[in-house]
């Protein structure tokens, strides 16, 4: 569970989060909102990447049995990019003793349709936005944030991927995608929050 309690959030320019005030319990949850409406800004906020000017946040109901806390897919993807996609994936997933041939079979589960072997630099920008989705589902968080990570797949791409990630909320998790897309938000029945000029509203399980 995460609480956000009149949130704010500026800076010298112009208020970006608007009193922000909502629960988020385990599930699916889509945030939707325009360029610049304070999506990215909310989503660094729930991951410790920035500070509010004020208000509160909290996670609640921490369980152990998942295999990471927090994993944030950002926009930005950050990779050894002289690397295979294998070897991206095992340096996140060493510790945990993954073999190379489960974590292709994984790829697999995840509708994730990437050659394992093929170096990074050779990806496009979807198939690296898809290999970020993997390392971090892989890692078995309690909660995932997705930061407009759908936006440029196609629609048999995006909603296989979004499937699983409904399936894997059901668990348990809490997940939350954010979005600048009506087709992405329309894409799953699922909890939705629009954010718009840094102010959050629920729109509803639709």
């Amino acid at each position: 569970m995460i609480e956000a309690k009149h949130l704010y959030f500026s800076t010298k320019e112009r208020l970006i989060l608007k009193n922000v005030s909502e629960s988020f319990s385990p599930g699916f949850h889509f945030v939707f909102g325009e360029n610049k409406s304070g999506k990215t800004v909310l989503f660094d906020v729930l991951n410790d990447k920035a500070r509010v000017t004020s208000g509160a946040l909290s996670f609640k109901n921490y369980n152990q049995e998942f295999g990471s806390y927090k994993v944030y897919v950002e926009q930005d993807d950050l990779f050894l990019e002289e690397e295979s996609c294998l070897e991206n994936i095992l340096i996140v997933k060493r510790k945990f003793g993954f073999q190379k041939e489960k974590i292709r079979k994984y790829l697999k589960t995840l509708c994730i349709p990437l050659d394992p072997n093929l170096k990074v630099k050779s990806l496009s920008k979807t198939e690296k936005k898809m290999l970020s989705l993997a390392r971090a589902v892989l890692l078995r968080p309690q909660y995932l944030f997705v930061d407009q990570a759908f936006d440029l797949m196609n629609s048999l791409e995006r909603n296989k991927i979004l499937s699983y990630l409904f399936s894997y909320s059901s668990m348990g998790s809490t997940v939350l995608v954010s979005t600048s897309s009506k087709a992405v938000m329309s894409a799953l029945w699922a909890s939705k929050y629009v954010l718009h000029e840094g102010e959050m509203t629920y729109v509803g399980c639709i």
